[in-house]
């Protein structure tokens, strides 16, 4: 019973308790505490601190006292806390009347947001069916002007959102519903769109990846992050160009900035030489933020980028080369010396000798744990490129070497599976 109301994912969540959980019983996601007993000195200090525990989207702690408690709670102050425990004369819990205050003057903060961009959210949240849906796509499509405008929309937004469910059941936030309700579906429609403000965060989750590779199990691609995961030669531009055409624009071009966004990262884990391609996506969505693009401009930008990422993910197969062989030699000759084209078919053969050696005698399960298994594997790197042209000095080389090297400990992980695995 303790472990499923600590949960909170489990669908169990009141209990009807006694002393020992409301002076012990430490869960973080407990937000509201009902008493309907006289209690006092640190008993009842240690029953309202049940409600005081940080937790994701938790904004407060609500105490519903069917019984007189505050006078006991001024008394168990007395006792129990320093002078200036919680300052000059201060509780340590507050009427409710001051979340609503709070969550009236962040109403007042997003009206005036949106009023600076011409849109009156107090007639939004009156007007009707068709009209309704109308303006809630305009609202969304004009917060996409800039990742500033959407992250700042956004913050906003979840404060309204957040003081909003805090005071619920409060008859109190009716008030309010109406805007929360505009606010609420903007919110969900940036969701929808996959809107990323940040794109460091993708590069973040790269880096996630590699510490993560150093264990046993494998990365997984989320499922949201699955469903933007499509391939790029299958996308009709036409027909995407006519939708952005007809619709609103800057909402069709962060739905196609997202889609790249998940395409990219995914291609950059698979080959860390394409970290250029990153670094140019930045550069365009760096430009767009700053003004520099205007949605047109940037939309048409988006689908000539989306090509090149197309271009790359076929050029494997134009080298006649798996992904991942194309990873290997990718890293040999990018950068390289400058090779004829014997050259670079001699570099092909060491990739896919160098691959094959390794699946089918190196990587042994639980590879990476083991000094013996590792050192396996750098020298079998070693040997196999030692056969690579004689344009590749002593120097280049050992910088290829521990290239590859650190590319296989990272994407071949101890279990018998790799980052490849996943592609098909």
């Amino acid at each position: 019973m303790e472990g499923r109301f600590k949960n909170a994912q489990d669908p169990l969540r009141i209990a009807f308790v006694c002393n020992m959980w409301t002076t012990g019983f430490d869960v973080p996601s407990c937000s509201t505490i009902y008493l309907d007993k006289p209690m006092r000195n640190q008993s009842l200090m240690q029953t309202i601190t049940r409600a005081n525990r940080v937790f994701p989207g938790k904004n407060n702690g609500l105490i519903v006292a069917y019984v007189d408690v505050l006078s006991n709670l001024h008394r168990a102050l007395a006792i129990y806390a320093s002078a200036g425990a919680f300052g000059q004369g201060q509780l340590p819990v507050e009427e409710k009347a001051a979340l609503v205050e709070e969550l009236a003057k962040a109403v007042d903060e997003i009206k005036a947001f949106c009023a600076a961009r011409d849109v009156d959210l107090e007639a939004m949240s009156k007007l009707r069916q068709y009209e309704w849906i109308e303006a809630i796509k305009d609202l969304t499509d004009r917060l996409q002007l800039s990742d500033d405008e959407t992250s700042n929309f956004l913050i906003r937004a979840g404060q309204v959102e957040k003081l909003f469910k805090a005071i619920l059941p409060d008859e109190r936030a009716n008030q309010y519903a109406g805007i929360r309700k505009v606010i609420r579906m903007v919110m969900d429609r940036i969701a929808a769109i996959g809107e990323r403000p940040d794109i460091s965060g993708v590069m973040a989750q790269i880096e996630q990846l590699l510490d993560d590779s150093v264990a046993a199990r494998a990365y997984l691609i989320g499922s949201d992050e699955r469903k933007q995961l499509m391939d790029l030669s299958e996308v009709d531009w036409d027909r995407v160009q006519t939708m952005f055409n007809e619709g609103h624009k800057r909402t069709a071009a962060q739905k196609l900035r997202a889609m790249l966004t998940a395409r990219v990262t995914s291609m950059v884990r698979l080959n860390p030489t394409r970290v250029d391609l990153y670094e140019r996506f930045q550069k365009l969505l760096d430009a767009y933020n700053a003004g520099s693009l205007n949605a047109d401009q940037y939309f048409q930008e988006l689908i000539r980028f989306s090509q090149e990422l197309t271009e790359e993910e076929g050029r494997h197969a134009s080298a006649g080369l798996t992904e991942e062989q194309l990873a290997v030699f990718d890293l040999i000759t990018r950068p390289g010396p400058d090779l004829s084209l014997e050259e670079e078919r001699q570099v092909r053969a060491v990739a896919q000798e160098l691959l094959d050696i390794l699946k089918h005698e190196k990587l042994v399960l639980d590879w990476r744990k083991e000094q013996q298994t590792r050192a396996a594997v750098r020298v079998a790197v070693d040997a196999t490129l030692d056969r690579l042209p004689d344009k590749f000095t002593r120097a280049i080389y050992a910088d290829k070497c521990n290239l590859v090297y650190e590319h296989v400990f990272n994407s071949y992980w101890d279990d018998g599976r790799s980052a490849y695995d996943q592609v098909a």
